[in-house]
């Protein structure tokens, strides 16, 4: 029997040892490298802030803008941290404040305030007038985000559910903040020339959809019996073509002329509501009655050519087929762009 060499285990127990110490130096090293790529940044100051929304009316979509009365809290373990009292109102035109009280509350301190205001929005009215908004009201910290941030009260924050807008319903609700960046440092001497600064904002947004949908339908009937009138012109046949023509273009005349005569008297209107900027539902419906109309203007056109030929040819059979062609492309053409436009304007 061989014996085991006393030396190979001293030699296995040299080896273990230094390789027990290679692994402890090296989770060492990384653990530095770590701690110096992440240095722990103070914890910043922060409150909690909430919302209610007690009144919103005045929806005017000429100048775009919304009337509201809003409550705003706060709740802060020091009373210094008080947010509302550095409170910038970003979008408003005018606000007040109606309302202040502050009362400390075991070893926090509650702060409630009421602002009433006008506030600027982006009405996007291209929808119209299935269109559907979102207004908001911003406000800002003046301490940048190193100094004080926001952390929203959600749970508590909500809107008077009794609210009646004339032309909208409330479809939705929610506050949030943010970080919000500048390009300056507006000269504060702490942060270096040109990294800019950020501040904390605290949004509350409210969804609206339009609630009176009828007005589709009393802005646009006089288009769609344009359409049925001069899609009727189509049908109009006979061997002699000139009266033919004469009653053709007596339909899509009118046709064409109630038309563009509703859809200036709705541009003069939309200057009352803030559509007359831009392209809305309504207008898109009138431009394309207005292109099946002049669709009908040339297919009448051609059509009495080909059946009153110079030449001495005149195929009316030909004739004829080209006109009920054009006259059913065009028309399903037409259904499909009015049923398209309304169904994205409803959908989105």
């Amino acid at each position: 029997m061989v014996g085991a060499d006393p030396d190979d285990g001293g030699r296995l127990g040299r080896l273990a040892r230094r390789g027990a110490m290679l692994l402890a130096g090296t989770a060492a090293t990384l653990a530095g490298l770590v701690a110096g790529a992440t240095p722990v940044r103070a914890e910043v100051p922060t409150c909690q802030l909430g919302a209610y929304l007690a009144d919103l009316y005045g929806v005017d979509t000429r100048n775009q803008t919304i009337n509201a009365d809003v409550w705003f809290w706060s709740v802060c373990a020091r009373p210094e941290l008080e947010p509302i009292e550095h409170f910038e109102f970003i979008n408003a035109t005018e606000h007040r404040q109606v309302y202040r009280a502050s009362v400390p509350r075991g070893s926090q301190y509650w702060t409630y305030v009421k602002f009433v205001g006008t506030f600027r929005q982006n009405f996007d009215l291209r929808d119209y007038p299935f269109d559907q908004q979102t207004v908001n009201i911003i406000v800002e910290d003046t301490r940048d985000e190193n100094e004080f941030v926001y952390t929203p009260d959600v749970a508590n924050s909500t809107y008077n559910h009794d609210i009646k807008l004339s032309d909208f319903g409330i479809t939705g609700f929610r506050v949030a903040t943010r970080d919000h960046r500048y390009q300056t440092t507006f000269g504060d001497p702490r942060l270096a020339h040109g990294t800019g600064s950020s501040y904390t904002q605290f949004v509350l947004d409210v969804a609206l959809s339009r609630t009176d949908v009828s007005i589709f339908v009393r802005q646009t009937w006089p288009v769609f019996v344009s359409f049925l009138v001069a899609m009727v012109s189509y049908l109009l046949w006979s061997a002699e073509a000139t009266p033919v023509l004469t009653a053709r273009v007596g339909l899509l005349g009118a046709a064409l002329f109630a038309v563009v005569l509703n859809l200036v008297n709705l541009r003069a209107a939309g200057d009352l509501i803030g559509t007359f900027a831009g392209t809305t539902l309504v207008d898109q419906v009138h431009l394309i009655t207005l292109g099946y109309v002049l669709v009908g203007v040339a297919t009448t056109a051609l059509t009495w050519w080909l059946a009153n030929r110079p030449d001495g040819a005149r195929p009316r059979g030909r004739a004829r087929r080209t006109n009920d062609l054009i006259g059913i492309v065009a028309s399903v053409v037409y259904v499909a762009l009015v049923a398209g436009a309304v169904a994205y304007a409803v959908v989105t």
